[in-house]
């Protein structure tokens, strides 16, 4: 008796392997770029590399590709109707617009968004080599907007490959700093990250739209001290310093000079954690080893809530076990419940340490230099003390001293209305070390601000002196005074 044929596997039937393109022909698409900012009808020829993994079979796109632009020709029998579609024929030399190498340790942003008409748009961002220029952004739109499909197909290739671990997110950059004020994209790579103007004009969609609005500031002096550069600020991980979330936005350090961006809580801790992954690779998240005394704290386990950490990578230990904790950096950070609304005061002793700030001079007469000196002393040092002090070399109060807390390295600069200059540097820096050091061992601190007068019509003196920590305000010190004849 012949034996039955066996049933076929019902549980596992064999995958079918994925295809992938290497080469692709998309158009027509409208562009416009930032270089000669002319609108053309164009498509585009992209080109990457594609392999087959031997052990498991899965394909492998490559992180870089080509992308070529090409105009149509000049017959008019070839101009793209709504139907019309690309052949290869017309991939020439002569019709060639931009021929461009994406990689993806130099790409800067890739956005979609819609124009005020609802039509797809595709933002492309790459920095520039041209003197004088920081990047170039080659914005294609859907040649038909009812069917978008080469725009949206450009998109998914592009997020295959040089796009592939970028992490965008929405952020609003805090004023008094070396970039420009307003709404922007951070765009975190595997190997940098950078912040980039926002094409898209809408508001960004949120919970919190308070972090994405520009607040009217009352009462406050602008800082003509601090030089903008334009955006786009891009940072390699080998110069960043630290890269922090806060209870409003995130907060990363270059050169000794800290940058806040706005953003909800929740979008800070995601975008934190692909910078970890990518930064310390197979050190990330931290790794829990068992040991020590099993009285240790538990409360230092991260939070296993799915928006801010990866709960199925970490190793959560059994109850009674006690952890040794990785680090996340070389050097722990100073990290304040909010940043954004103030630096001054809230209490530290690890951390901080008070102090006295007050402005002394003599008497300021007209047409000539008025030297104020800006006194930094231990709080314990009696104010009679100082006075005295102050009045044999006759200089008199000119600001009242005031107690602050030093948590982070200090500047101080002078705001002048018009009529007064300020010679020499516009802002002091020390640092918080150098500053802690100083009152330890003369027990004061000074810095010399020389005012001349340059218009003699005007004798009444208004100004301020603006004490920061990092690029908050944490004191402002306004002067009023009457000039001598």
């Amino acid at each position: 008796m012949a034996e039955a044929n066996p049933e076929p596997l019902q549980g596992n039937p064999e995958p079918v392997p994925e295809e992938k393109q290497s080469h692709f022909l998309l158009g027509p698409l409208k562009l416009k770029t930032t270089l000669d900012n002319v609108k053309r009808t164009v498509f585009v020829v992209i080109d990457r590399n594609v392999s087959t993994d031997e052990e498991t079979e899965a394909v492998i796109v490559g992180e870089d590709c080509s992308l070529r632009v090409y105009g149509y020709p000049k017959s008019s029998s070839t101009l793209p109707r709504l139907s019309h579609r690309v052949k290869e024929e017309y991939v020439t030399q002569e019709n060639l617009l931009y021929d461009l190498t994406l990689k993806s340790s130099t790409v800067l942003s890739l956005e979609s968004y819609e124009s005020k008409n609802k039509t797809p748009k595709l933002a492309l961002v790459l920095p520039s080599t041209k003197k004088g220029v920081r990047q170039e952004d080659y914005i294609f739109k859907s040649y038909n907007t009812s069917k978008p499909a080469a725009l949206v197909e450009l998109k998914a290739i592009l997020r295959e490959g040089p796009f592939k671990e970028m992490k965008q997110v929405d952020v609003f950059i805090s004023p008094d700093q070396e970039i420009p004020a307003g709404l922007a994209l951070i765009n975190v790579f595997s190997s940098h990250l950078g912040v980039v103007n926002r094409h898209n004009r809408a508001k960004p969609v949120t919970r919190y739209p308070i972090f994405y609005k520009q607040k009217k500031r009352r009462n406050t002096i602008p800082c003509a001290h601090i030089e903008t550069r334009p955006l786009p600020l891009v940072v390699t991980y080998e110069e960043l310093n630290h890269f922090d979330p806060l209870e409003a936005g995130l907060r990363f350090e270059v050169a000794n000079k800290m940058h806040f961006l706005r953003c909800d809580h929740e979008t800070a801790l995601e975008v934190i954690q692909h910078f970890e992954r990518h930064k310390y690779g197979e050190a990330w998240p931290p790794v829990y080893f068992v040991g020590g005394d099993p009285d240790d704290d538990l409360e230092s386990i991260p939070s296993t809530d799915s928006r801010s950490t990866a709960s199925e990578d970490i190793h959560i230990p059994v109850p009674g076990q006690s952890l040794d904790i990785r680090p996340r950096y070389e050097e722990d950070a100073h990290i304040y419940k909010n940043e954004f609304i103030t630096r001054r005061c809230e209490t530290d002793p690890k951390e901080g340490f008070m102090a006295n700030i007050g402005v002394f001079g003599g008497k300021p007469t007209v047409g000539g230099d008025w030297l104020l000196q800006v006194f930094i002393c231990p709080l314990k040092k009696s104010q009679e003390e100082i006075r005295k002090e102050f009045a044999n070399q006759q200089r008199e109060v000119v600001c009242t001293l005031r107690a602050f807390q030093v948590v982070r390295d200090v500047s101080v600069s002078i705001s002048l209305k018009q009529g007064w200059s300020h010679e020499g540097d516009k802002m002091m820096e020390v640092s918080k070390e150098e500053l802690h050091s100083a009152l330890e061992g003369s027990s004061q601190f000074l810095h010399d601000i020389c005012l001349q007068h340059e218009d003699v019509t005007k004798k009444r003196f208004r100004g301020s002196i603006i004490v920061r920590q990092g690029m908050e305000k944490t004191l402002t010190l306004n002067i009023l005074t009457d000039y001598e004849q």
